[in-house]
């Protein structure tokens, strides 16, 4: 548990280094089909793609976790995301977030992303 809070203060503070340093060869990044960019990105650089897009969006991003459940070999991260577009400069709050983060034992081999807690506990 306390791995994954490390990684989401990583991401805040933009440190994909930190963040990727304990992932599998075979790890995966998983978009729900709405996101902004939907679909699977694969190994450690598909995944650092994918969060280095989100950082090139946005500008002071804090997220507040709400809720950590473990089940088995998966962590479920739920709460809220704030932050401000960086082209447009609208800044927005409150969002919800949440994640399933999948371990091969200290080693993150899944990070799926979702909008609501309820899509990712269903993913579980």
């Amino acid at each position: 548990m306390e791995l994954v809070r490390s990684r989401v203060a990583a991401l805040e503070r933009g440190e994909l280094d930190a963040l990727f340093a304990n992932v599998t060869e075979d790890f995966e990044y998983v978009n729900p089909d709405y996101a902004l960019e939907p679909g699977t990105r694969y190994g450690p650089e598909g995944g650092r793609i994918a969060l280095q897009n989100l950082l090139d969006a946005f500008e002071e991003v804090k997220y507040n976790v709400e809720r950590l459940e473990e089940r088995g070999d998966r962590v479920i991260v739920t709460g809220t995301w704030a932050g401000r577009g960086k082209v447009s400069g609208v800044s927005f709050e409150g969002e919800p977030f949440a994640v399933v983060v999948t371990f091969r034992g200290d080693q993150v081999t899944r990070l799926e992303w979702f909008n609501q807690a309820d899509e990712a506990l269903r993913a579980t």
